[in-house]
């Protein structure tokens, strides 16, 4: 009884891929070569249809963080560029330097002032 249950199931299981196969349009036995060929076409190119789909969101959602890492990366370069440029500034010309701090300064002490009143 063993040996019928289990073939039973294994022939249950062949069904149901048939029965899966012949839903895709493929059938279960073709007689010629094309039909042949055909089938093992369809056999392979089928799931991996299903799988680029499946893995599409996955792709999409890696190539925009990598866009957006490489974004992130040259607005870094772009501000370390801009920084640089203007400390070279500073020391080429100290006293508008001198002079921008003096300005900060004084803007900071009349917020203060307009905040204590």
């Amino acid at each position: 009884m063993s040996d019928n249950s289990g073939s039973t199931g294994g022939n249950n299981v062949k069904d149901k891929i048939y029965k899966i196969l012949e839903a895709m349009g493929i059938e279960r036995n073709p007689k010629t070569f094309g039909g042949k060929f055909l089938k093992g076409f369809q056999l392979i190119t089928i799931p991996l249809f299903i799988f680029i789909l499946a893995s599409k969101p996955y792709f999409e959602e890696r190539n925009l963080s990598n866009k957006l890492y490489n974004e992130r990366r040259l607005e870094a370069l772009e501000m370390q560029k801009a920084k640089e440029r203007s400390e070279k500034f500073d020391k080429e010309h100290p006293e508008i330097a001198r002079e921008l701090e003096n300005y900060q300064k004084s803007l900071e002490q009349m917020k203060n002032n307009n905040g204590n009143k």
